[in-house]
């Protein structure tokens, strides 16, 4: 009876090991598939890409039993991913695009990344389950291809996610993840094993570069904000725990705002998130890191600085701001020449007066509030200096990049350091054989009260600033003539800065819409008392007497160009002195072009007026 027990329990067990054979090999996969569960998520696959990198960055060459010849070309290569590491976040495309190919190839050869098994690290072939960021990347990488850095723009114009949306309290600007499914639906993109290796590796490159604003920062945007929303990570607040009965609540932290300023407008990408707050710093730092003049701690808390592709960026940390943030600006999104930059009607008669104004050799104060489109335009007025002047441009950062416009032109800018103050720098400009002054956004008193002692002694000059009217243009550079001392009675520094500033051009920029246009071209023109003598009657003259003694404006403004109901309108030619400067700086033939342009205007204008009368 034992003997049949044991028998029967061996059986048994032979049976169960023939059964679990017999599975294993039934459904075994075939050897082109990967097995299941083999490939791991994003994160732990980034995390081993990383590892890798290390591991071949800190290699030690000699223990390889290998040649001095291929010791040598691993050693260079070895280097030369030690140094796109190092900078690919720097805004060095190069050194970028390096290092992308590197993680390509990581994930094929190491990393078992094949046509099957990529599915399972981004379900490419089940939308349903895909993330908002998921389906974006995948968007954005197909109309990168088809549009290069303007793929964002198209994909928005498309589908309309740069129109406004409006709720109870008014207009506001918003991508949503329901926004990126449906586009996702209408498009229904049918992906390559290439294109699905690409966007994956831009996912995994991401956490070198700028998280998830990597690849949206080099598109044609005006710039991204991170941070600029959302609570402190810290912030708790004891009244929705007891209004919601302890029940967990979605909170949007700081590390979850992004936003895109697209054509002046900002867009709350609401669906993108760094995932943490450690990542927003990460990022943050990462943007301020190129050629930095200091290290951001607690007690320098704050950064304006340049990357190498030109962008600007500033940043900010606690406990001077209340969360990390950063706005990074890029300054080659928008047309570089005059006539792209405006689509109004009357747009060709203001781009020819303005063209003179510039060629003729006007000082001009291009003014407006932020994000108006001053730096655009400045830009743009560079092809319409005269060729032979030598620019000299002063900034806080380097923004204008007057050299990649024209490298052939003598131009010398400076910035701002620890070591050397603008101040400084724009003294020893004076000693450069210049022509033409260009400034970058006057926003200090003392820059302002030097920049209207430069030009006395500059053939050209041309500046921003933020005043909104040619009358707070004035009062900025009279008290910056006061606060510094360079006057001390208030009609002469009035005088001083109304003979600095022929030209005021006033840009502006519609809120709502984003619409950027220019306000007002106007010449700012002073008094000249000695026109008057005390010839008329006794009281003409005790007038004139108490309008020169009384605190009356050194200076009187007429409006060149007025942008009205939607289009450009010629309003008057300039006075006779400043049109006799602009033509003796003008070629004969450029002066002829410009007398029969106003002749022509002027004409026009007369007649329109006649008829509205």
């Amino acid at each position: 009876m034992e003997q049949l027990i044991n028998g029967l329990i061996i059986t048994g067990m032979l049976m169960v090991v023939f059964l679990g054979l017999y599975f294993t090999m039934q459904f075994e996969p075939d050897g082109d598939q990967p097995e299941k569960n083999a490939i791991p998520d994003l994160e732990t696959l980034s995390g081993q890409v990383r590892q890798l990198i290390n591991e071949s960055i800190n290699k030690d060459m000699s223990e390889l039993n290998i040649s001095q010849e291929e010791a040598k070309r691993r050693e260079q290569l070895r280097n030369r991913l030690k140094r796109a590491v190092r900078t690919c976040m720097n805004g060095d495309f190069g050194e970028k695009e390096f290092l992308k190919d590197y993680i390509r190839d990581i994930l094929q050869k190491r990393c078992g990344i094949n046509e099957f098994s990529i599915n399972e690290v981004i379900a490419f072939t089940q939308p349903s389950k895909m993330s908002a960021m998921d389906q974006f990347d995948i968007l954005l990488y197909l109309y990168e291809k088809r549009f290069r850095m303007e793929g964002f723009k198209k994909l928005c114009k498309a589908y309309g996610l740069d129109l406004p949306k409006e709720n109870e309290r008014g207009v506001y600007y918003q991508i949503t993840a329901k926004d990126v499914r449906e586009v996702y639906r209408k498009e229904s993109p049918s992906l390559r094993y290439m294109d699905k290796l690409n966007i994956l590796t831009d996912r995994i490159y991401s956490r070198f570069g700028h998280g998830c604003i990597d690849r949206l920062r080099d598109q044609q945007v005006d710039g991204c904000l991170g941070g600029y929303s959302g609570l402190p990570y810290d912030v708790y607040n004891y009244l929705d725990e007891m209004t919601t009965g302890g029940a967990k609540i979605e909170k949007k932290y700081a590390h979850d705002s992004i936003h895109v300023v697209l054509h002046g407008i900002t867009i709350h990408m609401k669906f993108m998130s760094f995932g943490s707050p450690q990542e927003l710093i990460r990022v943050t730092r990462a943007l301020v890191r190129y050629d930095a003049p200091f290290e951001m701690t607690r007690n320098r808390p704050r950064i304006v600085n340049d990357m190498k592709d030109g962008c600007r960026v500033t940043a900010v940390r606690p406990p001077f701001a209340e969360t990390w943030a950063f706005a990074l600006r890029r300054f080659d999104s928008a047309p570089a020449e005059l006539k792209d930059l405006y689509r109004e009607d009357g747009q060709e008669m203001l781009c020819i007066y303005i063209r003179y104004l510039v060629r003729g050799g006007a000082h001009i104060a291009v003014c407006g509030p932020q994000n108006s489109g001053k730096t655009t335009l400045m830009k743009a007025l560079l092809y319409h200096i005269n060729q032979s002047y030598h620019l000299r441009v002063g900034e806080s950062v380097f923004e204008l990049w007057m050299r990649k416009l024209l490298p052939e032109q003598n131009i010398l800018t400076i910035r701002d350091t620890d070591s050397v103050g603008l101040k400084e720098g724009l003294e020893l400009l004076r000693k450069t054989d210049g022509n033409c002054l260009m400034l970058g956004e006057v926003a200090e008193l003392e820059i302002a009260a030097l920049a209207v002692e430069l030009s006395k002694v500059s053939e050209q000059q041309i500046l921003t600033n933020h005043s909104t009217s040619e009358d707070e243009l004035i009062a900025y550079f009279k008290e910056a003539q006061m606060r510094t001392g360079t006057f001390s009675d208030e009609r002469m520094a009035e005088e001083a800065v109304a003979k600095a500033f022929q030209i005021d051009i006033q840009t502006a920029r519609n809120v709502e819409t984003g619409h950027r246009y220019i306000k007002s071209v106007s010449q700012i023109i002073v008094r000249d008392w000695e026109d008057k003598s005390y010839d008329g009657t006794l009281r003409e003259n005790l007038n004139l007497f108490f309008e020169r003694m009384t605190k009356q404006r050194m200076y009187t403004v007429r409006k060149l160009v007025e942008y009205r109901e939607g289009r450009y309108i010629f309003q008057n030619e300039p006075d006779y002195r400043l049109l006799e400067k602009l033509k003796n700086h003008l070629s004969e033939k450029d002066s002829v072009a410009f007398t029969d342009f106003l002749s022509m205007e002027c004409n026009q204008n007369t007649v329109q007026e006649g008829v509205g009368a």
